[in-house]
């Protein structure tokens, strides 16, 4: 897709099909779209997740494969987890129940079509049955979409992308997730396909189990940790101030969770790592974000990240960090209750500072989160020339999400001033 504005109307290009289409009418198809999105996610299935949540849980996964009958496992992870050794038992363990594990770590930063095509391959050539993700986000991504096109090859990556469009099942997903950004409890996955960041937002993607295991976290560097965590908090506080919040009150009860443990042990985690003493708490965090975002979706944040991550090719976690509390700011008028109830809730105010004051305090609490975790807030690859196209692709993929306050070009401007180097 391609997009040029040209004084008050809008050319939208999809393949050979150009069409003209006016503000109002362009209006029309985001409210049309949030419509949709809403509608699939009230019927969406109450898709149950197996949770394996322990100090040594990833030991159960030999016996989880056993009793669901599936022999023939394709393991993922990325270099640094491979150079970890962080698997090298798991796969050990699952041969001596008489399955088989082949491992492939050919995954890293974000997916792209070739790597997940070449996958795929793998899966079949050694007939697998089921796929375990190990690692952090992008590993998980990963697995989803090499799921999504082993269960429906005649179907293309654009045809999949968006809301409720993958029609089959995937086989059966392990997420053992090492990192915790929330996507191992969640439907939504991110690819880089032929140079366009897309997204993907189906139950069907949805892992089939889950383990979090705090032995795999306490050799991980510490700043993935940090843009995991970021990442995490994002989403969930997104959902929260979502106008779809309301329509699914026990998913957005799960950032009321999420936030507070998240603002608690982001930091300590960032400077010393993962402690026994901090138990589950940094693992668990994550995965109530992905319940609290499975059905709501994004919001600005997130939108914004796919745009800049598709022109200049930023790691999508850094950029949700730097944006964040700006993009806050810039909502606050109209979710500063809920930005209260946050900062309450966190301990990030006094009981009796008002809602405006509280809501100035979880803004600048989550600045300074970011920056004593050493995220960057500013990025030098930002040009001028390019935010009418960023700006245009931000807003076309918020279209489906319930945005709380609707920006205009010119308040996404300033705010992408304030992150330019």
């Amino acid at each position: 897709m391609c997009y040029k504005r040209e004084k008050n109307v809008l050319y939208f290009k999809n393949h050979e099909t150009m069409m003209v289409l006016t503000r109002g009418e362009l209006l029309n198809i985001m409210n049309n779209a949030q419509r949709s999105t809403l509608r699939y996610a009230q019927h969406m299935e109450e898709y149950r997740q197996i949770l394996m949540a322990d100090y040594g849980a990833i030991a159960e996964i030999p016996d989880l494969l056993r009793e669901n009958g599936l022999k023939r496992a394709l393991l993922l992870s990325g270099r640094t987890t491979q150079k970890l050794h962080l698997y090298d038992n798991l796969a050990e363990s699952i041969r001596e129940t008489g399955a088989r594990c082949f491992v492939h770590a050919g995954i890293s930063s974000m997916p792209t079509t070739e790597m997940i095509e070449k996958s795929v391959a793998i899966y079949h050539e050694f007939n697998c049955d089921c796929i375990i993700a190990f690692g952090g986000g992008s590993v998980i991504d990963a697995a989803k979409l090499i799921g999504a096109k082993i269960a429906n090859p005649k179907q293309s990556f654009y045809q999949m992308a968006g809301v409720g469009n993958i029609k089959n099942n995937t086989p059966p997903i392990i997420a053992v997730a090492t990192t915790g950004c929330g996507t191992e409890s969640s439907g939504f996955a991110i690819l880089r396909d032929n140079d366009r960041t897309r997204c993907f937002n189906s139950g069907k993607l949805l892992p089939f189990a889950v383990v979090l295991d705090p032995d795999l976290s306490l050799r991980l560097p510490n700043e993935v940790l940090a843009v995991a965590g970021m990442t995490a908090l994002t989403h969930a506080v997104e959902a929260y101030i979502s106008t779809f919040s309301s329509s699914f009150p026990a998913d957005s009860s799960n950032s009321l969770v999420a936030v507070p443990l998240l603002l608690t042990y982001l930091e300590p985690a960032y400077k010393k790592g993962i402690t026994p003493e901090m138990n589950m708490q940094p693992l668990m965090a994550p995965y109530y974000a992905g319940v609290a975002y499975r059905r709501i979706g994004f919001g600005y944040t997130h939108a914004f990240a796919m745009a800049l991550s598709d022109k200049y090719g930023l790691a999508y976690g850094e950029v949700c960090a730097a944006l964040f509390p700006e993009i806050l700011n810039f909502q606050k008028d109209v979710v500063g209750d809920k930005l209260a109830k946050l900062a309450n809730i966190a301990h990030l105010c006094s009981p009796r500072a008002s809602t405006e004051e509280a809501a100035d305090a979880f803004i600048e609490g989550t600045r300074r989160l970011s920056k004593k975790m050493n995220l960057s807030s500013s990025f030098k690859d930002l040009k001028r020339e390019d935010y009418n196209g960023i700006i245009e692709l931000t807003f076309l993929e918020a279209k489906c999400f319930g945005v709380s306050k609707k920006m205009t070009s010119k308040a996404a401007e300033v705010l992408l001033d304030t992150i330019k180097a």
